[in-house]
């Protein structure tokens, strides 16, 4: 195995440790929190993905799990901006396919979720309770903040769609 496919292979590794960490120990939670089912999940955290990585579809399925924990959603994000810098040995036909099918909209962080739910409360509309959106919950991603809206994109939907788009348009990437 080649030297990058080994940093690729340990990268991916990475999320099943990140998994473990928040307390993530079982199949069934693990499939849970990353938005897959078990047989899908047991091949990311077992490691027995293909060669080639994982694919831009069950990223953006991982990314829009509600239920996917800050610091798993911190792994995969890192995978994918590296990915896209062609950290892992993908040829730029590789890279620009796997850029392509990343999904282009951000994924809705837990406290524009609740910012949201607590909005149409307060012009009356019904709140749904979930014990997974609560405030200062793991998948928290760090540095929001409120905003009347609930519309502004997280910075990892931002960082990753900038790395998407300047790999889409040829463009040099400047960190």
């Amino acid at each position: 195995m080649s030297v990058a496919k080994e940093r690729q292979a340990a990268k991916i590794k990475e999320i099943s440790e990140a998994l473990a960490t928040v307390g993530y120990l079982t199949l069934p939670q693990q499939a849970q929190a990353l938005g897959l089912c078990r047989s899908t999940a047991w091949t990311v955290v077992k490691g027995a993905h293909k060669a080639s990585g994982l694919s831009a579809h069950l990223i953006n399925q991982m990314l829009a799990s509600p239920q996917l924990p800050l610091p798993v959603r911190d792994v995969i994000v890192s995978y994918v901006c590296e990915r896209l810098q062609g950290t892992y040995g993908h040829n730029k036909k590789q890279l620009r396919g796997f850029a392509s099918r990343l999904t282009g909209t951000p994924v809705p962080t837990a406290t524009e979720i609740i910012e949201s739910l607590q909005h149409r409360q307060s012009r009356g509309g019904q709140r749904t309770n979930s014990p997974h959106l609560a405030p200062g919950s793991p998948m928290q991603s760090k540095g929001e903040k409120c905003s009347p809206q609930c519309s502004a994109p997280s910075d990892d939907a931002m960082h990753i769609n900038r790395a998407r788009d300047a790999l889409l348009q040829g463009v040099p990437r400047v960190e």
